[in-house]
């Protein structure tokens, strides 16, 4: 029986060597051998500006997974740049609301990740906080020194969380690597993760298909050899494999 093939968003980068400023499609390795080490096949959706590439591409694959990566451009949840949003590609932009909407449509499972899950919130609707700085609430540090695997906080998990029928545990600990958070949260979605000071962790689809998304870097953790995240990426692989007509 063939694997299930994952999707995964990349990003642009442009500061490689002799080639500075050239565009360069991308994703961290991380997400290849998360998706590899939980029996998956990857694969690197690259920045397409047209729908008839978003759909071609995605249906073939069996999954969709957004990536981390640079800040959502303020202007798709209707706000102006405040002083501390970082990076925007509204390239890249673009592309995820194509693949999103036909991944959606055609009821292909969808997992975000970082970005990931804030992309997800704005494109339905939702808004974010441009900074952390900006949310009286938030109180800690969300983005840990450089060890990617390393576990700085806690989760706390809803009792309808996904990660709790998963790990039949109402928390966790996890990495974490983001400067904004998510503010209003979209129509249609629930939040079921959070953060000791309210921030928001989890975020999932009320609806009757596999649109989930999590704040922290699970494929970091799971890349370094965590059972636990490893754990995660096979859940997403088995949705997707029964996913398939």
């Amino acid at each position: 029986m063939s694997k299930t093939v994952v999707g995964i968003t990349s990003g642009i980068d442009t500061s490689d060597g002799y080639f500075l400023g050239y565009r360069k499609s991308y994703v961290s390795e991380f997400y290849v051998k998360s998706i590899i080490k939980a029996n998956g096949i990857p694969v690197i959706l690259p920045i397409v500006e047209d729908e008839e590439s978003a759909r071609e591409l995605i249906d073939r694959v069996d999954v969709l997974l957004i990536s981390g990566g640079a800040d959502v451009n303020p202007l798709m949840y209707q706000q102006e740049p405040l002083l501390k949003v970082g990076g925007i590609d509204p390239s890249r932009d673009l592309a995820e609301k194509m693949y999103f909407e036909y991944a959606k449509k055609v009821k292909k499972p969808i997992f975000g990740i970082c970005r990931g899950l804030q992309f997800i919130n704005v494109v339905e609707g939702g808004t974010l906080y441009q900074d952390l700085s900006y949310c009286k609430e938030s109180s800690l540090r969300h983005m840990q020194l450089p060890e990617p695997a390393l576990e700085t906080h806690t989760v706390k998990l809803s009792s309808d969380c996904f990660l709790r029928d998963l790990y039949h545990k109402d928390k966790i600990l996890t990495n974490t690597f983001h400067h904004q958070i998510v503010d209003q949260v979209a129509k249609g979605y629930k939040v079921t993760g959070l953060a000791s000071d309210g921030a928001v962790e989890v975020l999932e689809y009320e609806g009757d298909q596999f649109i989930k998304s999590v704040q922290f870097h699970p494929e970091m953790m799971a890349a370094n050899g965590s059972e636990e995240m490893i754990k995660l990426f096979k859940h997403v692989i088995k949705v997707g494999k029964e996913n398939v007509k």
